[in-house]
């Protein structure tokens, strides 16, 4: 019987199997695939290698846990481009940049764990082959490195541009797509007879997955936990306490208000308390304290489920509109992700921009991709930053749009509600004040928007918003990582530079 069978058959198996919170697809599939014995001899030696590995990865310190976990977050499934290349067939571009990422964060985690009980095998071969300019960037394109054929045909290409030349343009642009297959073509066949290294590498790392990362938050007891985690609790109540008694506070600016609430409050107080800032709170508990997000917003989660069971009549009846605003909000992924990809965000650009960010969509994200992801940490950003400037940014412009007239003011009320109640309060508030006979419908409708967003916001998450912001990931990142890339590259040369 294989694990993922057993999980099927025995529930609690599951919780153990979740609680493990694997990085990569690979991982996963590893664990999933792998075969329970009976064997006493067989168990006797995993038992013996997991006790060794353990005793390894207690002598690890936090920061080289951490930056591991970081890296793996990074590395994709390449089985399917590896069983390409081995078939003689060419990998395209988007392969072929996982494949170099890949290579590259192996090398990395090979040097964090030199001493490790398993080796990882030796890429730079590999990693040779597909970065010509020896940056080692995550990046990948077709380099005029690669061919100085290539490269002389794109400098004629780019002259006939310049004369404007359309028909030698045209012409010179078809050799260098065929001069490019042909590169891609070269690198497939000379990377075939590194393949087994790169099999083995695959097992290894997602071996050493496995090991390292269970047990960070695993607590003996209730009151190992609360011993451990209590200055959080504390802090946290305090901050409620704090921000509950300062209030709602309305500043009139121009046509709109300037909204702060509580919410706000709150989160500038929790990064005040950070160890960037006041130290209050130190890097370990900062790390506990992102796994208590999702048992924070449980309550929330809950709630919504139980006002749209009381609210399915205004829900039916609001129509059609409400549904189709959705795909509004996940329009913003077109913008959004290749600006994130601009700006140096690698996977958790996925988290950050698949949509608005609010609890539903971070309960989602944490649970697909784990609470220690790229992907999470990225819709944890988008959470916070929208607490704290969407609220602001909300009841002003839907007070500056009012006064333009341009909406009815039912079609401002529907609009607000996009799956976050703080920013739907801060709307509607607004808009109460601006049309107060009709405080009750825009209220109403802003509810009904508000249910039915977080419900079809969810389903629009899991089968649109992901599954787009991964194409498009692969599609966008080895072109424009590369300018991020580029400029990481001018700090480091100036930072060594200055040293």
């Amino acid at each position: 019987m294989r694990f993922q069978q057993a999980i099927a058959e025995y529930p609690s198996l599951k919780t153990i199997y979740s609680q493990m919170e694997l990085q990569t697809s690979m991982g996963r599939k590893l664990l999933t695939s792998t075969e329970f014995s009976h064997s006493s001899a067989w168990i006797k030696r995993q038992w013996e290698q997991m006790e060794e590995c353990l005793a390894f990865r207690k002598a690890q310190n936090e920061q080289s846990l951490h930056h591991f976990l970081c890296l793996m977050g990074e590395i994709c499934d390449i089985s399917g481009t590896i069983r390409l290349i081995e078939q003689g067939e060419t990998a395209d571009d988007v392969g072929l940049f996982e494949l170099k990422v890949f290579c590259i964060n192996v090398k990395k985690v090979g040097k964090l764990f030199a001493s490790s009980l398993m080796p990882l095998p030796d890429l730079q071969g590999v990693i040779d082959i597909l970065d010509p300019e020896k940056l080692e960037l995550p990046r990948f394109y077709i380099y005029s490195a690669y061919s100085k054929e290539l490269e002389e045909k794109r400098k004629q290409w780019e002259k006939a541009k310049e004369e404007d030349n359309q028909e030698a343009s045209r012409r010179l642009y078809c050799e260098c797509l065929d001069l490019e297959d042909k590169v891609r073509e070269e690198l497939c066949c000379r990377i075939r007879p590194l393949i087994a290294e790169i099999k083995q590498a695959m097992e290894r790392a997602m071996v050493e997955e496995n090991v390292m990362k269970k047990e960070k938050y695993a607590y003996s007891s209730l009151k190992s936990r609360i011993q451990a985690e209590w200055k959080i609790y504390v802090l946290a109540f305090v901050f409620i306490l704090i921000a509950d008694s300062i209030g709602q506070i309305k500043i009139p600016l121009g046509p709109g208000n300037f909204i702060l609430f509580p919410i706000f409050y709150a989160l500038i107080l929790g990064v005040l308390s950070g160890p960037q800032v006041t130290k209050i709170v130190k890097s370990k508990e900062v790390k506990a304290a992102s796994k208590l997000v999702i048992v924070a917003i449980c309550p929330f989660i809950a709630k919504l489920g139980i006002n749209a069971g009381a609210s399915i009549e205004t829900v039916i009846s609001a129509g059609p509109a409400l549904l189709l605003q959705e795909f509004g909000n996940l329009g913003t992924i077109l913008l959004a992700m290749p600006l994130a990809l601009l700006l140096g965000l690698k996977r958790e650009a996925i988290g950050a921009t698949h949509s608005i960010n609010r609890e539903t969509n971070l309960a989602l994200i944490t649970d697909m991709f784990g609470p220690d992801s790229p992907e999470a940490r990225g819709s944890l950003s988008i959470y916070v930053v929208g607490g704290m400037v969407g609220t602001i940014y909300f009841g002003f412009m839907v007070s500056v749009i009012a006064m333009l007239n341009i909406f009815h003011p039912y079609a401002l009320g529907m609009a607000s509600g996009v799956g976050a109640g703080i920013m739907m309060a801060s709307a509607t508030a607004s808009l109460t004040e601006i049309y107060p006979t009709m405080a009750n419908q825009i209220s109403a409708l802003a509810s009904a928007s508000e249910t039915i967003s977080g419900i079809d916001g969810i389903y629009m998450a899991i089968f649109v918003g992901i599954p787009l912001c991964n194409f498009l990931y692969r599609k966008l990142e080895p072109t424009l990582g590369k300018f991020a890339d580029r400029r990481a590259e001018k700090r480091a040369a100036k930072k060594k530079g200055e040293a």
